[in-house]
Formats: structure tokens, sequence, C-alpha cells
């Protein structure tokens, strides 16, 4: 049996944002900010015989994505220092929206990820 993958749009997904009295637009992750933001990921991997058992420092996870995908109204990327001075109650919800319409990281992904880190640090 054959299969085939068809898409006709490749526009990327945006999501216009209003932060304030300032207006932004949250973009789909192109494969080079994917990439670069998997790497990230795996840059605070902390390895056991060639397993990952944990993460380290990944408090900034959040607004590295975020400083790839998120721009300015003039479309200027905003800095990851200015995302990181915004409440935390605004950036949670934009960095759910970010990895579901870049396919980053689903939430089964994650508690999966989680219960083997915790299973193999028991």
């Amino acid at each position: 049996m054959t299969t085939s993958l068809v898409f006709t749009d490749i526009e990327l997904q945006t999501v216009d944002l209003k932060i304030g009295a300032n207006t932004f637009v949250l973009t789909e992750a192109t494969e080079k900010e994917a990439k670069d933001y998997r790497n990230f990921m795996i840059g605070k991997a902390k390895m056991k015989k060639g397993q990952t058992v944990g993460y380290g420092d990944i408090g900034d996870s959040q607004s590295y994505l975020l400083s790839l995908l998120i721009r300015d109204a003039s479309g200027k990327k905003v800095l990851m220092e200015d995302i990181g001075d915004w409440p935390s109650r605004i950036v949670q919800p934009i960095f759910e929206e970010a990895k579901r319409i870049s396919g980053l990281d689903t939430d089964e992904e994650d508690k999966k990820d989680m219960d083997n880190t915790e299973a193999k640090n028991s």
C-alpha cells in the first residue's frame, strides 16, 4: 500500500498577540528554528551511560523559544531578555501555543519523557 503526504499550504501559521499596549506576531517555527530549540534543550540534558536522565538549567527554555518566534509590530524579533521581563502568566500560554503550532513537545511526549526520567532516577 502506498500513502502520500500532500502539503498544499506551506505558509507559516501566525497568532496575533496583544500584550499591554503592544502588538506582536507569534509565528510557527521553521525547521531551522525548531532545530535550534531542540539543540538548546539537548544542551541542557543530563546524560548517564548515553541516556537522558534529566535536564539541567532549563528555566530559560520558554523565553528562548519565544525569542525565536515572536516579532514586534515592525517585524523585529523580540529579545529573550525582554520576554523574561513579561509576567509568567503571559509567557506560559504563549509558549504552549508556540509549541502547538510548531509541532514541538506535545503534552503526551512531555509526560512520557518525565515518566521515563522519574523511573530512571528511582
